[in-house]
């Protein structure tokens, strides 16, 4: 049988007895121990830790080692050495199931928490009722290290732009490393635009993944959201085998300010219709010197639509988007659509 169809079955048979009454008093094992080994005992936040359980002593093959991570620390899936099926994972709690298992090992990932990090466990076997359990001894804690030596500073130019504007953001990585990545959380609206030459970002949302062999730094471009204020940047330097993370530091946000003196006013003609699909037409206007290249960006009411080909000046054309409409500008000081 298949080793989850073997376990499947001895947990029904301890089920069955237990509810005939069969099952005798609980009484360990003479010489049963369980002792743990943590490599290695000290990480940088983040990083990687195995952990390896061995058995000693006649346990009888049927039982579950059940370890307690400490707060912050999970377990990296697939890491498990015994096969399928996976450990439960509840929460901080890992229960692997044993079919005459004497050792297995896994992963854990520590937490941004620097100092010292206990992780406790315990074996439990036999097909009595309540069963037998041994104390998991060794090694009982992993040291998260304040990461030395490595260093990711994030520069921005200019600090603040206009709605729509672009920055520039360069990061430079001091200290010895090989290999790692970076990745940048921009601020909501803000939208890549290009990097470097020879690292291009992996593009999720807002986060920017660049994967880095010894690079000292790389720069890229955002263009900025219409939002006015202050906008704030994230990111977070992996490196090394032992995935040792460095938050980046230096400039983390971007101002964006309304252009001075640059107003946009919306007319709309008539101001009221007959409902079953009247037409208005809306005209914009723009007042202001806004350096003749821009958008203008509409939303419609729910149940509202854009008339095709209805804008003047005739050689605009907008991007549709659902109740979104995108009007590209390049010196038009007045725009309008039905």
């Amino acid at each position: 049988m298949k080793r989850a169809l073997k376990i499947a079955v001895v947990m029904g048979m301890v089920t069955a007895l237990g509810l005939l009454g069969l099952m005798p008093v609980a009484a360990q094992q003479p010489g049963v121990t369980v002792t743990r080994a943590i490599s290695p005992a000290s990480v940088a936040a983040g990083g990687e830790a195995t952990v390896t359980i061995t058995i000693a002593g006649a346990y009888g093959g049927i039982g579950s080692v059940v370890e307690t991570l400490p707060a912050g620390f999970s377990y990296v899936p697939g890491s498990s050495s015994i096969a399928p099926p996976p450990p439960g994972v509840d929460g901080q709690v890992l229960s692997f199931a044993l079919v005459g298992d004497t050792s297995f090992s896994y992963k854990v990932t520590a937490s941004d928490s620097a100092g010292q990090h206990p992780i406790t466990g315990e074996l439990r076997y036999g097909l009595q009722q309540p069963r037998s359990v041994v104390s998991v001894s060794g090694d009982s804690s992993v040291t998260v290290a304040t990461p030395s030596g490595v260093t990711a500073t994030r520069a921005i130019s200019p600090a603040s732009v206009v709605g729509g504007g672009q920055v520039t953001v360069t990061i430079t990585v001091a200290g010895a490393y090989d290999v790692g990545s970076l990745v940048e959380t921009l601020p909501a609206g803000f939208s890549y635009v290009s990097g470097s030459s020879d690292i291009e970002p992996t593009v999720n949302g807002q986060n920017l993944s660049f994967s880095l062999l010894r690079e000292a730094s790389l720069s890229y471009k955002v263009t900025a959201s219409g939002s006015a204020g202050q906008h704030l940047f994230t990111g977070q330097l992996t490196y090394e085998i032992d995935k040792t993370r460095v938050s980046v530091g230096g400039d983390s946000s971007v101002t964006v300010a309304t252009p001075s003196g640059v107003t946009a006013t919306r007319s709309v003609s008539p101001g009221s219709l007959p409902t079953g699909g009247g037409q208005a037409t809306v005209t914009i206007t723009i007042v202001g010197d806004y350096g003749g290249i821009g958008a203008v960006v509409e939303t419609l009411p729910a149940g509202f639509s854009y008339v095709d080909g209805s804008v003047n000046p005739s050689d605009i054309t907008p991007t549709v988007d659902g109740q979104q409409l995108s009007f590209s500008l390049l010196g038009e000081t007045s725009l309008s659509y039905r």
